[in-house]
């Protein structure tokens, strides 16, 4: 006979949410339940169990124990479990329903996000697919937490428990305003426009992408400019601030303001980016991530990326 237990998954949930947001406030802020549930559902916990989970703090909020790391860990763990066995009797009954979370880089957005809503959407209107954004080391952790089962990412910096699954080549290619005098050529060399500024995309993991370009062509990189946001990249190299590398290729070739935008590729041997959909490794054993996979063979593996030239 087996035991009762003496926790919820509600409780769980409830105490995952604090852990990762660091207040109770916060927390019930995020999954939209009252401070009072999360405080109860916390205190239960831990008289169940006999342990202290937090360290409350008046400064600096709450901070877990080494006994509540240890439970996050497997209240994570239990709680994606849960997940896959909903997930599997879903299978069965021939129905997809409830919540799918997956992460997507936030420069990769803007162009598979919508599309992977609508698809999923339509072929399985009684689920949703809940998609957050951010950058790649932020999106692993996530990953890692079980915050999300999958993320569309780049093929960059990925640890050897991740696994894979491409869509398509993303070359770099060089970005250049009206007022560039190389603007009408295909193809230039990575040293013809170095009389210029360059404005680096600067986020995480992408930003040592684009720097290791210039390593790999034996050229030293020092008069250049960060900023955090692709628009403002092509906002600054429309008006003529200088170039930029970039490897996503808007069909819209302008700034934000319709200053005009060029496309030019290069001529140097560079690695070549390649995006896709990352699990852990035993992750596609959740059948709704098998079909969210399915929709990407569909529609995003061997095809130009949606809203983009080739």
């Amino acid at each position: 006979m087996i035991p009762p237990v003496r926790y919820t998954l509600r409780q769980l949930r409830y105490f995952v949410a604090t852990a990762n947001t660091g207040s109770i406030a916060a927390a019930a802020r995020q999954i939209h339940i009252s401070q009072p549930s999360i405080s109860a559902a916390i205190a239960s916990l831990e008289a169940s169990f006999g342990i202290q989970l937090f360290l409350r703090n008046h400064a600096s909020g709450l901070s877990l124990t080494p006994e509540g790391e240890a439970f996050l860990q497997k209240a994570c763990s239990f709680l994606q479990q849960a997940h896959d066995l909903e997930a599997a009797m879903s299978g069965l009954s021939g129905k997809v329903t409830g919540e799918v979370h997956i992460g997507c880089m936030s420069t990769l957005y803007p162009f598979v996000g919508p599309l992977l809503h609508r698809v999923f959407q339509t072929r399985y209107p009684q689920a949703h697919l809940r998609i957050m954004t951010g950058h790649h080391r932020d999106l692993t952790e996530k990953l890692r937490r079980g915050d999300i089962c999958a993320m569309i990412c780049y093929d960059l910096q990925l640890d050897p428990d991740v696994d894979f699954h491409p869509c398509a080549a993303l070359p770099p290619f060089v970005l250049v305003g009206e007022t560039h005098p190389l603007r009408l050529r295909e193809t230039v060399a990575l040293q013809e426009v170095m009389d210029q500024k360059f404005i680096l995309l600067n986020l995480p993991v992408s930003r040592d992408y684009f720097v290791s370009i210039f390593a790999r062509s034996h050229i030293e990189l020092h008069n250049f400019e960060c900023v955090d946001c692709m628009d403002t990249v092509r906002s600054l190299v429309a008006h003529g601030h200088g170039f930029s590398l970039l490897n996503v290729r808007p069909r819209n070739r302008a700034s934000l303001d319709g200053s005009p935008l060029y496309y030019l590729r290069l001529s140097d041997d560079v690695p070549v980016l390649r995006y896709g959909l990352a699990s852990i490794d035993n992750g596609w054993n959740n059948p709704r991530l098998t079909l969210l996979r399915e929709i990407c063979d569909t529609y995003l593996v061997g095809n130009e990326m949606p809203g983009t030239e080739p």
